[in-house]
């Protein structure tokens, strides 16, 4: 049996968009073990570890799941169309998010760039259009 809730990451930027499932019967595992699992949660966040502390439950709702041996019973086909697919480097891991920042990033960078180029055809002294008193439009 596992918990669900809908929670945040616990390393920066600790973003309110994760789900968690928790097993409600823990697993024993040896040291070596434990620190390999340590190893890999500092690789994967740029070593901040777990800065979080336990939060209080905020309302959200907690559901039980319990696990199913057997194949997905969800086609996953549409998530991996809209996610690319390509390998990352080793000893990267790069979310959802990092992906729509650095699109958003592109976009304004392209953005900046076409603003001089205009900036650069329309010479800097022309007055600004008059404002018409009827409709507080400018007049072109």
């Amino acid at each position: 049996l596992f918990f669900e809730y809908q929670g945040s990451l616990t390393g920066p930027p600790c973003t309110e968009q994760a789900t968690w499932l928790v097993r409600r019967d823990p697993l024993v595992a040896s040291e070596a073990q434990l620190e390999l699992i340590r190893t890999a949660v500092l690789k994967a966040n740029s070593n901040f570890g777990n800065w979080r502390s336990v939060m209080p439950k905020m309302g959200r709702e907690v559901f039980m799941r319990a696990a199913v041996e057997g194949p997905a019973p969800v086609h996953l086909a549409p998530f991996l169309a809209e996610h690319p697919t390509s390998a990352p480097h080793v000893g990267t891991v790069n979310m959802y998010s990092e992906t729509i920042a650095q699109d958003a990033l592109h976009l304004a960078r392209e953005a900046d760039n076409v603003a001089r180029q205009i900036r650069s055809i329309v010479p800097p002294s022309l007055p600004p259009a008059p404002i018409t008193a009827q409709t507080g439009r400018r007049v072109l």
